[in-house]
């Protein structure tokens, strides 16, 4: 295997980009990144059957992952479109 392609296979590695709390936010996130062409990848975190048993039910929520190439691009249109107080960039120093 060259250099070329290691670095190559290095670039396109999934990232984690967030996790949402429950399939509502899930749905929200999906329509964000599809709109913006971004492929994603979700996961279903499981803490498993004695922490259902003890609670009643679990959720722990459902973790997204990203090209790493798409990373940047998904955080800015997430954040974009979320209620989200905006941040200044400007360095306050």
């Amino acid at each position: 295997m060259s250099i070329l392609t290691k670095k190559k296979k290095a670039k396109t590695a999934e990232e984690f980009l967030m996790t949402v709390a429950n399939e509502r936010e899930l749905s929200l996130v999906e329509s964000i990144l599809l709109y913006e062409g971004i492929s994603f990848h979700k996961k279903h975190i499981n803490t498993g059957h004695c922490t259902s048993q003890y609670i009643g039910f679990t959720n722990p929520g459902i973790e997204l992952f990203v090209s790493g190439e798409d990373l940047h691009k998904a955080r800015d249109a997430v954040y974009r479109n979320s209620n989200a107080p905006q941040e200044s960039t400007k360095d306050l120093t």
